[in-house]
């Protein structure tokens, strides 16, 4: 019973870092076509259009959305990060261990059985040829 309640809860972790990622990407995008958005007006006021106050205006506005950008893909990094805990680290390494020892063993024993069957082979050879 206890495994499940772990088993449903890492679930809905996963279902929960999906939504979240998803989301922050899309807040990305928005951000981004807010940069380029502001970065236009920009250069559409500064090319004789407008007031100093229009572009110092979005010149804040640029800037404020270049941060809000940066801050939204660190939190997306973040997110990534927070995904795989320790434990699961932890479990995972043990199985690649586990799975590595075991390609190890049998690589070993494929070794034996090649030194054993070129040994049979030199044997065979040398009794047919004193023969």
């Amino acid at each position: 019973m206890l495994t499940r309640k772990l088993e449903l809860s890492r679930e809905e972790k996963f279902v929960y870092a999906d939504v979240t990622d998803v989301e922050l990407g899309k807040r990305i995008k928005q951000h981004a076509s807010n940069v380029i958005e502001h970065s236009w007006l920009v250069h559409k006021y500064r090319s004789g259009l407008g007031s100093d106050y229009l572009v110092l205006k979005h010149q804040r506005r640029q800037l404020h959305s270049i941060f809000r950008l940066i801050a939204t893909r660190a939190d997306k990094r973040n997110l990534q990060d927070s995904v795989l805990t320790l434990q699961e680290m932890y479990t995972m390494q043990n199985f690649m261990f586990t799975k590595l020892k075991e390609t190890f063993l049998k690589t070993l024993n494929i070794d034996q059985r090649v030194q054993r069957f070129e040994q049979s082979i030199k044997s065979v050879s040398t009794q047919h040829l004193n023969e």
